[in-house]
Parts: C-alpha cells; sequence; structure tokens
C-alpha cells in the first residue's frame, strides 16, 4: 500500500518506490531544515537508488531484464570493492553473535551509497547556501553536523537484544547499531565534520567505497 512506512526497490522494473506513508516525519517534515530533508528522506530515496547497483539486483539492466550488462573489468572491480564491505560487516560481533557481512551485502551497499549520494545531493544544492551555520535554535550544530545525526537517529530502535540476535541470523539488513558505525567508518565526510582523527575506531585507514 502507498500508505505503508515503507520504501523498496524493484528489481524486475527497475523502478524505486516510495510510499506516502514515509515521506513524513520523522523523515520529513516541511518545516525541517534542508540538511534533516536530505539526510531524512533523501536518505531513503539513495540508499533504494543504489539498490540498483547493490550485490544482487547489479545483474539486472535497465530495464529490469537478467543478464549481464558490465564488462569483465568493471564486473571484477565492483565485486572486489562490496567484499571489502562483506569483510567489514563480518567482524561486527553483538553479544558473542558475529554479523553476516554476506546476507546483508545488498542493503550495506544501499546504506553505505544512499548516505554518501544525500549527503553530496544536499552540498551541491542547499549546502552551498547554507555553509556552515547553526540552523536550530539551541543545538549547537552545523547543518552538515545535523545530516550525520539525523542519520543515526534513523536507526534508533527500542528492541530487546533477543529480539536483535534472532534477526540477525536472518534478516538482510545489518543489525541497526552496524547499520550507522558500517556507513560512518567509510564516509570521511563525517569524519571531516565531526573531526575523528585518522587512524581512531570512527575514521580508520582502510575505508570500503563502493560507488
Amino acid at each position: 500500500s502507498t500508505r505503508d512506512v515503507n520504501a523498496y526497490y524493484a528489481d524486475f522494473l527497475n523502478l524505486v518506490f516510495i510510499g506516502i506513508g514515509i515521506s513524513q516525519t520523522p523523515f520529513y517534515h516541511l518545516k525541517y531544515p534542508a540538511s534533516i530533508k536530505f539526510s531524512g528522506i533523501g536518505n531513503i530515496i539513495g540508499h533504494e537508488m543504489a539498490h540498483g547497483f547493490d550485490s544482487y539486483c547489479y545483474q539486472y539492466n535497465y530495464d529490469g531484464k537478467k543478464l549481464n550488462w558490465w564488462t569483465e573489468a568493471s564486473l571484477r572491480n565492483f565485486k572486489e570493492r562490496y567484499r571489502c564491505l562483506e569483510s567489514q560487516y563480518n567482524k561486527y560481533i553483538f553479544h558473542g553473535v558475529l554479523t553476516n557481512g554476506t546476507l546483508t551485502s545488498g542493503d550495506n551497499i544501499a546504506d553505505n551509497v544512499g548516505t554518501r549520494i544525500s549527503y553530496h545531493a544536499y552540498l551541491n544544492s542547499y549546502g552551498k547556501l547554507d555553509g556552515d551555520k547553526k540552523s536550530i535554535p539551541g543545538v549547537n550544530l552545523t547543518n552538515k553536523q545535523l545530516y550525520v545525526l539525523k542519520c543515526t537517529k534513523t536507526w534508533c530502535t527500542g528492541k530487546d537484544d533477543a529480539s536483535k540476535v534472532r534477526r540477525m541470523k536472518t534478516d538482510v539488513h545489518a543489525y541497526e547499531e552496524f547499520r550507522v558505525i558500517g556507513t560512518l567508518q567509510n564516509m570521511p565526510e563525517f569524519s571531516e565534520v565531526y573531526k575523528c582523527r585518522l587512524g581512531s575506531n570512527m575514521n580508520p585507514l582502510k575505508k570500503c567505497v563502493v560507488w
């Protein structure tokens, strides 16, 4: 239903669907600063667009037909890049349970690519006007910092630990904490605005970038 709080990519149509149910708070509101709009609903749109080039949907062409449209070199490079992500997410541990970076690779790609797409879309539009100003009274954060903060709040959940562990065995999405950590560890843009020291946990020397 278009009223569902949902968004998805249909590989067989090569189309992104964004329901009206998700196009409202906390993802979008007319009065939100542009940085939060792009980080909220913009990130969702970027995520779904990126699914068209994830570790499964890459097999489908622009017309939604399953066939190889890649050159040999492009496909090899693409697989090397997303296997970097698989390796990264395979190392995360929650309550003694290792995450499955292969199971979640499609959405890990979409998280990483979608976040950077929407961030640069913001910078290339409203970001040029906003600069480093602080758009919310009483909140001592620049718009760039607000963008990142909104990304992290998107994945805040109130689920109990047992539920999270069960989902880690079957869900194609990484556990929410690792969706945040994994994406931001790969974003030099995040480390720049929050001044993370190179080589620290959130700004590792090795970063995985698919697109």
